[in-house]
């Protein structure tokens, strides 16, 4: 039976596969275009070459791809010895290793895939092989907030899940409440406590631009973000009224850490000086 639970991870699994570019690496013509049809079924896009060394020049070329996938047993060089040359050149491309035979040296492969692979081992095996190298990148693009203490001041429960989520491996604490009135009552008696706040505000510009003025009057070396869900609310407005961004609901995870990874934490130091 179906649950919620399963149907969230379901989507989360086609969302993170959406879009992905994946090398697939087989000497086996019908294999390959088994696994090309199977990961334009995810949709995500694939190209496959005959070989390791074939491979190595398309990276050359191109080393926008996500994933590799690769046969283990190749008759110019073997998976294991492929896939250490890209660990050397390429360590944030997650490689998976699949082979027909029971094969010694796995352990460099994020997850290994016997054959014949069915549809749902390979779909888990991309989806899980994804979400870790994005977890991974997310950590380090997020390093600024290492150690820094989070208000999350807005209506949508979902925003400081999303927070929460993607800052978990990291040393920084998230409060939340349910509004930006909240947030801007707590921060009157803490002004000290934070370094960045997520709020949302009711109201048309001006009043979003007064919420945060609010804030910043308050604690000036407090960073602030802005949550709305008027795509067409004038961003410069608020940036010169010293927002440090602005998140449009229902925000996307991608989006979020691209935006918290540029708050600019310097500057905070250098006007508490």
């Amino acid at each position: 039976m179906e649950t919620r639970t399963t149907k969230i991870e379901a989507q989360k699994g086609e969302e993170i596969l959406k879009g992905k570019k994946i090398l697939v690496v087989e000497d086996d013509a019908a294999i390959r275009r088994l696994l090309i049809a199977a990961i334009g079924k995810f949709e995500g896009t694939a190209k496959a070459v005959k070989g390791a060394k074939e491979a190595l020049k398309t990276l050359e070329q191109d080393s926008s791809f996500d994933l590799i996938l690769t046969d283990c047993v190749m008759p110019d060089m073997s998976g294991q010895e492929f896939t250490e040359k890209i660990t050397k050149a390429m360590p944030k491309i997650p490689v998976i290793g699949m082979s027909g035979y029971t094969t010694g040296g796995t352990e460099c492969f994020e997850t290994f895939l016997q054959k014949p692979i069915e549809l749902k081992d390979l779909r888990t095996a991309l989806v899980n092989a994804l979400q870790q190298s994005e977890q991974e990148e997310s950590t380090q693009a997020l390093a600024n907030l290492e150690g820094k203490k989070i208000l999350c001041a807005v209506q949508e429960k979902i925003i400081p899940e999303i927070i929460k989520g993607v800052l978990e491996k990291i040393n920084c604490v998230v409060d939340s409440v349910g509004s930006g009135k909240e947030g801007l009552d707590l921060i009157k008696n803490s002004p000290d406590d934070y370094d960045l706040i997520v709020a949302s505000f009711k109201g048309e510009t001006k009043d979003k631009i007064r919420g945060i003025t609010n804030i910043i009057q308050i604690s000036p070396n407090l960073r602030a973000i802005l949550t709305t869900g008027n795509s067409c609310i004038d961003k410069r407005k608020l940036e010169k009224a010293g927002c440090a961004g602005v998140i449009t609901t229902p925000p996307k995870t991608d989006a979020l850490i691209k935006l918290l990874s540029e708050v600019n934490f310097e500057q905070k130091e250098v006007m508490a000086s």
